[in-house]
């Protein structure tokens, strides 16, 4: 199960484990974000981790930019991600 965030993802372990479904023997879970927490959980979740400071640092200055009245060549920016593979999937 890839959850669209770690928080979501924490809850489908929990709820797993309630019914005794076993991670990540009968069902794999993943998350996005990789919070903090993520390593500390049981099992640990595997995440795709984003650099977040950098997404909202870069966002920021885009839009000081154009609340400058600066035009945006290239709006969409790469700033990559990598799996952080842990023992929920």
């Amino acid at each position: 199960m890839f959850c669209i965030n770690d928080d979501l993802a924490y809850g489908a372990i929990f709820e797993s484990q309630r019914r005794h479904i076993r991670i990540p023997q009968q069902l794999a879970v993943a998350g996005f974000n990789d919070l903090e927490a993520s390593a500390c959980i049981n099992p640990s979740l595997t995440s795709i981790a984003t650099p977040l400071y950098e997404i909202g640092k870069m966002s920021a200055e885009m839009l000081m930019r154009r609340l400058d009245g600066e035009k945006i060549d290239d709006p969409v920016v790469d700033l990559g991600f990598r799996l952080q593979a842990r023992e929920s999937a």
